[in-house]
């Protein structure tokens, strides 16, 4: 009796147990079909299509601008200011007198010694006519020659001292600031004003690696400025620029080679010493695409986008997304550039691909 009260207790617990089996079994089954009777669901994303265009891989420099003419105007002579020609920040013209100093002294002494050089001239004459006639020794002729060359030379050396009392501008150009006033005194390398020339081109000077010295004159490059917003949206607005001369040394200090290219004024439209950004094209030209930076996603082996494309259940309505794998090139704030793995023609996700899985259904919007 005690082994039947056993058996029927085990066989009554295997029972349970199966029929529990069954009813989770049914559950689960019922669970799955009612999930395959429901639609799949489309992730809704924004989609971009691919375009290919040249592209050639470019180094940012920092340059400086420098105008073809430009000098502190200064005062070789010491003396008392008479008259002044211009303004602080006028346009002055090539020859145009800016400053000059008093020089009555000066052409008193001159018109002395001119008097004493005609002198000496007249008195060579009459030496040279005694001298035919031999009235006049050798020793006479030659101390008379002398003294009207001395008294000749002092004339000229007075009249170059009353000449640069006249300071005139040696191009045209745009006046700097100064401070003179009509009396003033001012000794020799007295700075009188900063002219910087109005020519139509100007140069932009920088330095380029030791590696990128093979770059050669001829070669264009792109200048923008330092401080007109992020570069990539200055390289839309991107003056060119020729390279017209370059050094043939390395700098000993920096290992760089000091270049420079030649550009339209107007173009760059910045003043004498400004720091601009020179885009140095570097490489060959090649194919590249470009994509929006939404449409790049990471992992564990590096970044791929999903490419959207028709799914394999045979319906052209059904757009599914596929991964791909990339190689990226610079970037901006908006896109980057795809050096390997994308063809122009293509179509990818963009905003949004974030939620997608290989395979995933996709419900596009054009971006």
């Amino acid at each position: 009796m005690k082994y039947k009260a056993i058996l029927f207790t085990c066989a009554t617990c295997i029972a349970l147990a199966m029929i529990l089996s069954a009813m989770k079994y049914l559950q689960i089954k019922h669970a799955i079909e009612s999930a395959n009777a429901r639609p799949e669901i489309s992730q809704s994303i924004e989609i971009h299509l691919v375009t290919s265009q040249n592209w050639q891989e470019q180094t940012t420099i920092t340059g400086k601008v420098v105008v073809q003419n430009r000098i502190d105007l200064v005062s070789e002579t010491a003396g008392r200011i008479e008259y002044i020609g211009f303004e602080s920040g006028d346009n002055v013209e090539k020859g145009q007198v800016l400053l000059r100093i008093d020089a009555t002294q000066d052409m008193a002494r001159r018109d002395a010694i001119v008097s004493e050089a005609r002198l000496a001239e007249i008195a060579l004459e009459r030496i040279e006519k005694l001298f035919k006639t031999g009235g006049a020794s050798l020793e006479d002729l030659d101390e008379h020659r002398a003294e009207f060359q001395s008294k000749s030379a002092s004339v000229r050396a007075i009249e170059a001292m009353i000449l640069k009392k006249t300071i005139t501008a040696p191009f045209e150009a745009s006046a700097g600031l100064h401070q003179l006033n009509i009396g003033q005194m001012i000794t020799p390398d007295h700075v009188i004003t900063e002219l910087v020339g109005t020519g139509d081109r100007l140069w932009i000077d920088f330095n380029v690696p030791q590696g990128l010295s093979s770059t050669e004159i001829g070669t264009v490059v792109q200048v923008l400025s330092e401080f007109a917003g992020p570069l990539q949206e200055q390289r839309q607005h991107a003056t060119p620029a020729e390279i017209v001369a370059k050094n043939f040394s390395v700098n000993a200090t920096s290992s760089n080679i000091r270049m420079r290219a030649e550009a339209r004024r107007e173009l760059v439209g910045l003043p004498h010493g400004s720091f601009v950004k020179v885009l140095l094209p570097r490489g060959k030209m090649r194919t590249i695409t470009k994509v929006p930076l939404a449409s790049i996603i990471y992992d564990e082996l590096g970044p791929y986008v999903f490419t959207i494309q028709p799914g394999n259940d045979m319906s052209t309505l059904n757009q599914r997304a596929y991964k791909r794998r990339v190689k990226l090139g610079p970037q901006t704030e908006k896109e980057v550039i795809i050096l390997e793995g994308l063809q122009g023609g293509e179509t990818i996700a963009g905003i949004g691909a974030f939620k997608l899985t290989e395979g995933s259904l996709v419900g596009t919007n054009d971006g």
